[in-house]
C-alpha cells in the first residue's frame, strides 16, 4: 500500500515551473474539466454534450463532488433538472447570478474533490505529504509519472538523512588548514595517549568552534565519547572537585560501586581501580575519550587544573601499562577559554593554543568545491538540476538561489553564513540543523 507522497526535491523546480506558468485559477478550472471528462468517459458520455442532473448524479456517485455541492448547483440553476448546459454555460450563469468570479465558482459550486487551492499548494510546494490518490491524480492531469516524481515519507526521510550526513561530512572538510597545522605540530611532539590544547579568541559556544572540533574529531579521534564540563554552570557536578569527578566517570557508565567510592573517598583524584575500569570500558567499546572543558572567568582556571590532574594523571598511568597489541584509547582535553584570560594554566597540555577560524576566504570555498567534488555531489543531491562545472560560476549560482544577503565580490565570509547557504541550497532549510552544529 502506497503511503502519503510529496514531490521529490530534484523535481520541485521543474514541476513548480509547469504549474506556475498556468496560474492557480486556470489550473483548477482545467483540472475540474479533466476530472468531469474522466468520469463521463466511464459512462460513455462526453463533456462537450453538456451536463444536467443525471451527470451531476454520476459525479456524486463517483465521489467527485459531495451531495451539498450537487444540491447547490441544482438550487441555483433549476434548469439543469431537464436541460443540458455546457460547463462554460453553467459557470457563466452562476457567476452572473451571484456576482462572483471563477475562483468563487470552483470553491462554492463546482467543488471537485482534491481541487482546492490548499491541496494544489501542498502539492506544488512539496513541503507536506498528501494522500496518494490526490498526488497520483495531480500527476496524471499534468502528464507526469507519479512514480518518477513522487517520494513516500519513509523513502524521503531515508534519502534526506543520507544527504544530511554526507553534507555535514563534506562541510566539515572546509578549510581549517592553519588550525590543523598547529594541531599536527603539537601532536608530533608527544607520543602520549593523553593530549590536549587550549582554544583561544572565542567568547561563546559558536558554530566556528564546533565546526573545528567536528573536523578534528573526524580526522584524529573517531568513535569518541564526549564529556562536557562547564566550570561556569550551576550543575550539581560543579559543587566541588569530587562531584565533577563523579559526574565525569558516571558519563562513562562505570559500575555504581566505584562511583560511590569516588564520592566517599574525597581523595581529590580517581583511584587506580576506577581508572582501570574507565580504560576497560573504553576498550570494550573501542572508544576514545574527549573532555570538553569550559571556563568563562579567570578564577575558574584553578578548578580546571585540579580536574585535569585528578582524572588525567591516573588515566595516563593506566594507559602506559597496556600491552602493545591492546586497543589503547586516546584521551583528549580541550579547554575553551571564553574569558580570554591572561592567567596561565599549570597543565602542560594547555600550552598548545589553537585559534578559531572566524571567517573563510572566497579562495577557501573555491578550493573546497574542487577538492571535495562539490559540484558532482550536488548533482547527486539535487538530481534534475544542472550546475556549472566552473567553481566560480557554481558558487555564484548557489548565492543567487538562496535568500541570503552576500556582499558583492566578497573576499571574506562568516562560517555560519557558509553553513546556512549550503543547507538552504541543498535541503531548503537551515534552522532545523543549526542546533546540530552547536554540539558534537
Amino acid at each position: 500500500m502506497v503511503g502519503k507522497l510529496r514531490i521529490r526535491d530534484d523535481q520541485l523546480d521543474r514541476i513548480q515551473g509547469l504549474i506556475n506558468c498556468r496560474g492557480m485559477i486556470t489550473l483548477r478550472w482545467e483540472f475540474a474539466q479533466y476530472r468531469i471528462q474522466e468520469i463521463l468517459t466511464k459512462r460513455g458520455k462526453d463533456i462537450k454534450q453538456g451536463l444536467n442532473e443525471e451527470e451531476l448524479n454520476d459525479l456524486y456517485q463517483e465521489e467527485v463532488i459531495e451531495a451539498y455541492y450537487k444540491t447547490a448547483l441544482l438550487g441555483i440553476l433549476p434548469e439543469l433538472k431537464n436541460q443540458r448546459l455546457t460547463l462554460d454555460e453553467i459557470q457563466s450563469r452562476i457567476c452572473e447570478k451571484v456576482k462572483g468570479g471563477l475562483n468563487m465558482f470552483l470553491d462554492d459550486y463546482l467543488n471537485i474533490r482534491y481541487n482546492s487551492r490548499g491541496s494544489w499548494l501542498k502539492f506544488t510546494k512539496g513541503e507536506k505529504f498528501i494522500e496518494p490518490d490526490c498526488f497520483q491524480l495531480f500527476c496524471e492531469f499534468l502528464e507526469l509519472n507519479w512514480q518518477d516524481v513522487g517520494i513516500s515519507k519513509a523513502d524521503y526521510q531515508e534519502d534526506k538523512l543520507k544527504v544530511i550526513t554526507e553534507l555535514e561530512m563534506t562541510l566539515s572538510n572546509l578549510n581549517h588548514s592553519s588550525q590543523f597545522s598547529s594541531y599536527r605540530q603539537y601532536r608530533n611532539l608527544t607520543r602520549s595517549s593523553v593530549f590536549g590544547f587550549k582554544v583561544t579568541n572565542i567568547k561563546t559556544r559558536c558554530i566556528h568552534l564546533f565546526w573545528l572540533l567536528k573536523r578534528l574529531l573526524k580526522q584524529n579521534c573517531q568513535n569518541c565519547q564526549i564529556i562536557d564540563i562547564d566550570f561556569n554552570s550551576n550543575h550539581s557536578y560543579n559543587y566541588d572537585l569530587q562531584h565533577q569527578l563523579t559526574y565525569a566517570c558516571g558519563q562513562l557508565a562505570i559500575r555504581k560501586t566505584l562511583l560511590n567510592r569516588i564520592k566517599a573517598e574525597q581523595q581529590g583524584k580517581i583511584s587506580s581501580d576506577v581508572s582501570e575500569e574507565v580504560v576497560k570500558q573504553l576498550q570494550r567499546q573501542k572508544k576514545n575519550l574527549l573532555f570538553l572543558l569550559w571556563t568563562s572567568e579567570a578564577n575558574q582556571i584553578e578548578q580546571l587544573d585540579e580536574f585535569v590532574k585528578s582524572i588525567g594523571r591516573p588515566l595516563n598511568r593506566k594507559l602506559k601499562t597496556l600491552q602493545k597489541d591492546d586497543f589503547c584509547p586516546q584521551i583528549f582535553f580541550v579547554w575553551v577559554d571564553l574569558a580570554f584570560s591572561s592567567e596561565q594554566s599549570s597543565i602542560d597540555l594547555f600550552k598548545n593554543n589553537i585559534s578559531i577560524a572566524s571567517e573563510f576566504y572566497r579562495r577557501d570555498l573555491l578550493d573546497w568545491i574542487e577538492e571535495e567534488k562539490i559540484i558532482t555531489q550536488m548533482s547527486n543531491w539535487k538530481r534534475g538540476l544542472s550546475f556549472s562545472q566552473d567553481p566560480e560560476k557554481f558558487l555564484d549560482q548557489v548565492w543567487q538561489k538562496v535568500q541570503i544577503e552576500i556582499p558583492v565580490n566578497f573576499d571574506k565570509i562568516e562560517p555560519e553564513i557558509v553553513l546556512e547557504t549550503f543547507y538552504k541550497f541543498t535541503l531548503n532549510e537551515w534552522q532545523e540543523h543549526k542546533d546540530q552544529w552547536l554540539k558534537l
